[in-house]
């Protein structure tokens, strides 16, 4: 008997005596099999609904078919197929790529598990993605989320997907992590989500009847258990200050545009004008929270990320200032200043 595991969670077996009975979610290849196409579909959809599922081949020549033909499903080329299929049985000779093109039947559940198993088989086979912590990972996806505000805002729906994309490679990530040390799977994110959403929504899955968006979301903040204290304040502070702005917005409290706030930033710099000249230090803090906080008021009502403006800004300064520290030497750097915004932008 051979037995071997193709990617997690997928075991190909060889075996002349035993029948499918004597091995759970087991799928039975026949030694004359046609048609792969549907035994790809069946084998995808046994792995979206088990976390383990066994091919049972009669003979090695089936079975080192199949193993080819799933792979190619995977995404491997021929060529790579053929060598990881002579790798999991150790064979001696060199496997011949097979010519099949093999197209299971399309669906969500194919496309979600097929992406989950892709993500593990990184994580096993690629030496970036066996050493990238969840820390890691986080602050990566602060950048996707920058690259995705950009689809947004330009309104490319190619990238926009692209992105989404993205995240969803990290999200899938965090998950086998976790599951390497037992923390959790993937299947308990969902569950925790899908009955955090139904609790906290009772107007639409129970006998509530709110109806306006200031009631729900001032209920909603209730049951998350957020006090309007320091205690509550998350890591976040631009999250944090676009929610209140937000939460003031459904109370009818807001400004009808972002032009509007130009007279509310004179006035913001003038109070910390006057803060500075009687050196007072408190008065020059509280004034400059204000003075951010209106600029973040303007970012949301402009329907901009603070924070992906402000990084934005931040890698255009930095490539400026890499630009002036290169050329100095014995030039005016003022002069290089606006040099530079002209080589780089």
């Amino acid at each position: 008997m051979i037995n071997i595991e193709l990617i997690k969670g997928l075991h190909v077996i060889v075996e002349d005596e035993k029948g499918a009975e004597q091995w759970p979610n087991a799928i039975e290849i026949r030694a004359d099999e046609n048609d792969w196409s549907n035994i790809a579909t069946s084998v995808w959809e046994a792995l979206l609904n088990h976390d383990s599922v066994n091919v049972l081949c009669m003979d090695v020549d089936t079975a080192v078919t199949f193993a080819q033909v799933f792979l190619k499903t995977m995404g491997y080329t021929s060529e790579r197929a053929a060598l990881e299929t002579q790798k999991a049985f150790k064979l001696d000779e060199n496997v011949e790529p097979t010519p099949l093109q093999v197209y299971p039947a399309e669906s969500l559940g194919f496309h979600f598990v097929r992406f989950k198993k892709i993500v593990e088989t990184l994580r096993k086979e690629c030496p970036w993605d066996k050493e990238v912590t969840p820390y890691q990972l986080v602050t990566l996806s602060r950048e996707e989320l920058s690259e995705l505000m950009d689809a947004i805002n330009n309104n490319d729906m190619e990238n926009y997907a692209e992105e989404l994309g993205d995240l969803w490679l990290h999200l899938f990530l965090h998950s086998t992590i976790a599951e390497e040390t037992n923390a959790f799977n993937l299947e308990t994110v969902f569950q925790m989500a899908s009955e955090k959403a139904i609790s906290r929504h009772p107007h639409v899955f129970a006998s509530d009847t709110d109806s306006d968006a200031a009631t729900v979301l001032s209920k909603w903040q209730s049951r998350k258990g957020k006090k309007k204290d320091e205690s509550s304040i998350p890591p976040n502070i631009f999250t944090w200050a676009l929610r209140l702005q937000d939460e003031a917005h459904h109370n009818g409290l807001d400004w009808e545009n972002a032009m509007q706030l130009s007279d509310k930033l004179s006035e913001e710099f003038e109070e910390l004008r006057q803060a500075y000249e009687e050196n007072n230090h408190d008065g020059e803090t509280e004034e400059v929270g204000d003075l951010l906080f209106t600029v973040i008021n303007i970012a949301r009502l402009l329907g901009v990320d603070p924070e992906d403006a402000l990084l934005k800004a931040s890698r255009k300064f930095q490539k400026r200032l890499d630009y002036v520290t290169q050329h100095k030497e014995n030039k005016n750097v003022d002069e290089l200043w606006e040099q530079s915004k002209h080589e780089i932008g």
